[in-house]
Formats: C-alpha cells, sequence, structure tokens
C-alpha cells in the first residue's frame, strides 16, 4: 500500500496536488523543460536524486528572480510566470476571503526578515515596508491580479529554501496554483472516475471530516475486533504489544464517501448547514454495526464497478500542519534545523552580531546553510533519525523512553 499526501491550510482550502511516497527505490523521473531532456540525477545518489546545477538554473529562471547563488541578491518570484501569478492569486484570496485573514493560515519558520521581508508579525499587523508596497502595486496594476504581502513573502520563501532544489520550488508553486478554494455553491454529484477533491463544496469537505472519526472507530471495532495484537520481544526477554493497526482511507474509499454515501448520510445534519440543505439524520449512523455493515456493503459494490488497481493501492494521508508555509509538509527534524539556523543569521551571509559574540554561530555558518537549505534540512533530519536508530549503548538511557513506542508493519501494506 503506497500513501499519497495531501495538505489543507484550512477547512476551506484543499491542495489539489499529491506527491506519492514510495516504499521502493526512487528510480528517478525524466525532468524535462525547454527542449532539455534529462535524468534528474545519477540513481542511488542523495536518495536517488541529484539535480544537476544545469536543471536547477532553469527553473530558478522559471519561477524566480535574481541570482540564485549570490545570496546578497534580492531574490523574488517570477509574476511574468503566468503559474506564479495565479498561485500568488490563490494565496491571497486564502486570506481576503476569510475572516480571520491570512495570518490564521500561514506562518513562516525561518524567519523571513533575513530575505528582507516582512516578519510573521508585521505581516500580521499590516506593517509593510513602502518599497514591498509600491512593487506589489505595481504587479497587481500590471496583471490585474490582487498580490498581497503575505503571497509575496510565501513565494520568495519558497524559492529561496529550494534554491538547491528547484524541481521543489516547481513542485510548490504548481501546488500553490491548483488550490481548491472551496465554495458554498450546492453540491453536484461526483463523477466517480474523477479526482474526488476537484467537485466538492465546503459543506461537504466538512462532513467527510466530521465522519473521519467514526469511521475510524468503526473500523477498528467492526474490522479488527478482539484480534491480538502484535507481541515484540523487548531485549530483558519481557514482551512489548501494540494493537492491529485500522487500514487508511483509500482513494477507492475516498470517492465512495465523497460521492456516494455523504450526499444521503450527512454525518452531522445540524452542523454548519444552512436551513433547509441539511440531509436528513440516517435511520442507522456509521459508529452503530448496522450502519456500519450498510457502509461496507454500500463500499465493496462500488469499488467493483468503478475503481481502479491505483485507486486501491493508495491512500490518503493527511498531513496535520495547522498553516501554510513554504516548508510544507516538511517534518520537525527539517524545520527545527533550518529554523535554528536562522534565528542567528541577520542576512543570508551574515550572522546576527550578539550570536558570533557568544560563539554560536558564524558568517560561513549561514552562508553555507543558505547556499543549500534543502540538503541541509534533510541530511540534518537523517542525521537525527541515524543517531536515535544507531546511538552508542553508552547513551542507550538518554533515548531510553518506555512511554512511547514507534511500530512499523505490514500488515495492510503491499501483501502481494
Amino acid at each position: 500500500m503506497k500513501q499519497k499526501l495531501w495538505m489543507g491550510a484550512a477547512l476551506s482550502l484543499v491542495a489539489l496536488s499529491a506527491n506519492q511516497a514510495n516504499a521502493a527505490e526512487y528510480t528517478g523521473p525524466k525532468v524535462t523543460f525547454d527542449g532539455l531532456s534529462d535524468e534528474a540525477g545519477p540513481e542511488g545518489t542523495q536518495e536517488g536524486i541529484e539535480i544537476t546545477e544545469k536543471i536547477n538554473q532553469q527553473y530558478w529562471e522559471q519561477f524566480c528572480t535574481g541570482d540564485r547563488v549570490n545570496l546578497s541578491d534580492q531574490i523574488g518570484p517570477n509574476y511574468k510566470n503566468p503559474t506564479v501569478l495565479k498561485a500568488a492569486e490563490n494565496i491571497t484570496k486564502t486570506g481576503t476571503e476569510a475572516d480571520s485573514g491570512p495570518n490564521y493560515y500561514m506562518y513562516f519558520y525561518g524567519h523571513p526578515s533575513v530575505y528582507g521581508l516582512p516578519s510573521n508579525s508585521a505581516l500580521k499587523n499590516g506593517k509593510i515596508p513602502e518599497k514591498l508596497a509600491k512593487q506589489l502595486e505595481e504587479v497587481s496594476k500590471e496583471s490585474g491580479v490582487e498580490v498581497n504581502a503575505w503571497a509575496h513573502t510565501l513565494l520568495t520563501l519558497t524559492c529561496g529554501e529550494f534554491r538547491d532544489r528547484t524541481t521543489m520550488v516547481k513542485a510548490k508553486v504548481q501546488w500553490y496554483a491548483n488550490m481548491n478554494i472551496l465554495g458554498r455553491e450546492k453540491q453536484e454529484k461526483l463523477d466517480p472516475t474523477a479526482n474526488p477533491w476537484l467537485g466538492i463544496n465546503a459543506q461537504t469537505y466538512l462532513d467527510y471530516v466530521h465522519l473521519s472519526q467514526d469511521l475510524y472507530d468503526a473500523k477498528q471495532e467492526y474490522l479488527i475486533g478482539e484480534e491480538d495484537p502484535y507481541k515484540f520481544k523487548r531485549p530483558d526477554g519481557d514482551f512489548w504489544s501494540a494493537p492491529v493497526p485500522v487500514p487508511g482511507i483509500t482513494i477507492c474509499e475516498t470517492k465512495y464517501i465523497l460521492g456516494e454515501y455523504l450526499p444521503t448520510h450527512a454525518h452531522h445534519p445540524d452542523e454548519g448547514h444552512e436551513e433547509g440543505e441539511a440531509n436528513e439524520p440516517v435511520e442507522a449512523p456509521i459508529y452503530e454495526k448496522e450502519g456500519f455493515d450498510k457502509y461496507w456493503k454500500g463500499y465493496q459494490k462500488f469499488d467493483k464497478e468503478h475503481c481502479t488497481d491505483d485507486d486501491r493501492d493508495h491512500f490518503y494521508q493527511f498531513r496535520g500542519d495547522s498553516n501554510l508555509k513554504q516548508n510544507s509538509p516538511e517534518g520537525n527534524g527539517m524545520l527545527w534545523h533550518g529554523n535554528g539556523i536562522a534565528r542567528h543569521c541577520q542576512t543570508l551571509n551574515t550572522a546576527r552580531k550578539s550570536s558570533k559574540e557568544k560563539g554560536l554561530l558564524t558568517d560561513e555558518t549561514c552562508a553555507k546553510y543558505y547556499g543549500s537549505p534543502f540538503t541541509n534540512r534533510w541530511m540534518a533530519a537523517r542525521a537525527g533519525l541515524s543517531t536515535w536508530f544507531f546511538h552508542q549503548e553508552k547513551d542507550s538511557e538518554s533515548f531510553d523512553n518506555e512511554n512511547d513506542m514507534v511500530v512499523i508493519h505490514n500488515k495492510y501494506n503491499d501483501e502481494k
């Protein structure tokens, strides 16, 4: 079983592009740009992909402005690129169309001020430098698209934090540009063969969220039941035990929920619906045995009639990010490293005076990180993981925590 990772910046915002996380060895997709066709790098190096400087520069020029290598040069988004402009428009809308504003949806790790950009607090308080405000006013006037400082900051940081892996810049900008900002229009019947997220409204998404917890509990009770837990022998001869995991929601099952089940089974019919729009409460809710049996029978029928092997072999995993940022969906092992460096840097190649005086960081450290920020974050996370796995026996007590256990199982994965 493989997974597709989806990010939601808020309940009203669903990103439409997905990254498939393959457990198998990376085979290296071909990168094509302006007639250039090249392998993304020799297999087996840097986790199967090594982006060449030539391809890095090509994508940089397509999506970003400024000198990619010279850290003293001011960089920014290439608003002449229609995809970049669409991304800026979507990011701007997520704030201007929400009561709480963009400061709810976004938070930028890595201190934007290092890039000469407004800080998170300045953005929240609307304190935009006059020069940047005029620049964005000109962009909006020339393009006919409103671009605010939040959008500009996110796109600039995306360029800067992935200057050494610009295929990521391309992927993220396309992701921003393909955001589906959900509306309140009447829910139309979904095409069972199409991407399920492209046709839903905001209320259907909310119903899906409400359903998910009860569906998890129902699967745990009615599919797993009293099945014996996994047992693992400890070094001292005793055993750990872990519950049998609940299978994830596949793409096939998602299509069934959104297209077939929810239209007639609003999970919480009194929550969030306009008057007269709520579905009638179901006689047997999904958390009851009768309700789950009906759900499961309907799903099996839908599977046979509409789903492909690809639909069955992938599931959606919602990364629990509470805000949108240039690093989404990186894990904390990468975020913390980047944030730790940024707080001690005045600019991309200059450390803060106080940090240098305390011997915490040097100019060279800042320049080294920001010259290859993605690679540095990636390797820091790997170093942390390998230390956790392979620390010396004398350090075991420091790493020991009997309250937590990590179980990597394969019961529902790749049974073939």
